[in-house]
């Protein structure tokens, strides 16, 4: 009797195509879209395990099948990877902001408890620079401190973001900031008026401008102080490969 096992076979290439997909989005830096670079030793460490795994179930192929024909659970697989895969071309759009929201509010929990973070943020004199590798720290402390930087000369790098319920000189910067993985991702941002023109959502640019703050409602009606950027200029940029920052 021809040893072949079809379903062996199926498994196997599921394993295999699980662990190329996964050393090939390590390999370009596209799971950064999926996890937080502090996770990527423990992702390499499955990696291995899961080749490990690949490389004993090919011989399993060359064994006589179950008479209980083709297994149904494979499908589970399949349709498990297939889902990672889309998962890997994940893009920010306005409406999946429209289903996320921004956060424009100081870090409290329901109990009006401020979180303690494991960062000490310190910004340095002069104009104050949002970008990738300080947009979450130096925006947290501007909303817990804004009177000790209302004038402050800022840049601030970002998508725009403009509710249906905003004037039109107001928008919202914003950045998607992941704190362990892509399923606990929130978008934070802060509020600018700008009365050079109207500027479309979806667009990227480097605006400057100097700090003020605000007073707006809530979810629950209540009356918060936030900051905001009274924009004097306003250059578009080209949208970053990661939309990812990554909460230290």
């Amino acid at each position: 009797m021809k040893k072949f096992n079809l379903n062996e076979l199926i498994w196997f290439l599921v394993l295999l195509t699980l662990s190329l997909y996964i050393f090939f989005m390590i390999y370009t830096g596209k799971i950064y879209i999926l996890i937080h670079p502090k996770m990527k030793v423990y992702l390499i460490i499955g990696f291995i395990i899961l080749f490990i795994f690949t490389i004993m179930q090919f011989p399993k192929i060359f064994t006589i099948p179950d008479r209980g024909g083709l297994k149904k659970n494979n499908l589970i697989f399949i349709f498990a990877v297939a889902m990672l895969m889309i998962a890997g071309n994940i893009n920010v759009s306005s409406t999946y902001l429209e289903f996320k929201g921004v956060n424009l509010f100081p870090y409290y929990d329901d109990h009006e408890v401020k979180e303690k973070h494991n960062h000490e943020t310190s910004i340095p004199s002069g104009i104050i620079e949002l970008k990738d590798e300080n947009f979450y720290c130096y925006l947290e402390d501007i909303q817990k401190n804004i009177d000790d930087y209302i004038g402050r000369e800022v840049q601030v790098e970002g998508m725009v973001y403009a509710k249906k319920n905003m004037n039109n000189n107001s928008f919202i910067v914003t950045r998607l900031v992941m704190n362990c993985c892509a399923a606990d991702s929130q978008y934070i941002g802060v509020t600018c008026t700008y009365y050079g023109g109207n500027v479309k959502t979806n667009t990227w640019v480097n605006i400057k401008g100097t700090v003020t703050k605000n007073t707006i409602k809530d979810s629950k009606g209540r009356d918060r102080v936030v900051p905001e950027v009274k924009v004097n200029s306003i250059e578009k940029i080209k949208e970053p490969n990661n939309l990812f920052i990554y909460q230290n």
